[in-house]
């Protein structure tokens, strides 16, 4: 290892250049510093929970705009088609539930990097938006149908 180089915790991310010992204070994870395979150069920023929630967004919104706009004679989806959006759909909300899962995994561990655990807190938000979605399409259409009667 040159002196240059950062040293971070496997498990949670902590700088662990300059202790006393080689293990980790914040998990007691251990650690080699003259082996780079027992910690990473860079800290983890959550960036990846980040993507996969936004993808999990647009698997699932993509679908349902394009049959908006099909219902409201915008466009015309061909029949083969419409079995593809509902694939989208199902893929969007796996994704939206396993970034739901990892992010409550980053946030359940006792002190992580605040970056991490930011971008952990934006997934479970964006993926909130897929769920409320999801629920609002399962239960529009139940609303459509029902007639006020009256008048």
């Amino acid at each position: 290892m040159t002196s240059q180089e950062m040293m971070h915790c496997l498990n949670c991310g902590y700088n662990l250049r300059g202790l006393p010992e080689n293990r980790c204070p914040e998990c007691g994870q251990p650690f080699n510093p003259d082996d780079s395979e027992t910690y990473r150069s860079r800290p983890r920023s959550g960036s990846v929970l980040l993507w996969l929630s936004l993808l999990s967004v647009a698997l699932f919104a993509l679908p349902l705009a394009a049959a908006g706009l099909a219902d409201a004679k915008v466009i015309r989806i061909p029949f083969f088609l419409s079995g593809l959006g509902s694939a989208m759909m199902v893929c969007g909300l796996v994704l939206a539930l396993v970034t739901t899962s990892r992010s409550v995994r980053v946030l359940r561990q006792p002190r992580g990097l605040l970056a991490r655990r930011r971008a952990a807190i934006a997934a479970l938000l964006i993926s909130l938006v897929v769920f409320c979605a999801f629920a609002a399409a399962l239960i529009m259409p139940a609303f459509s149908r029902v007639r006020v009667s009256g008048s």
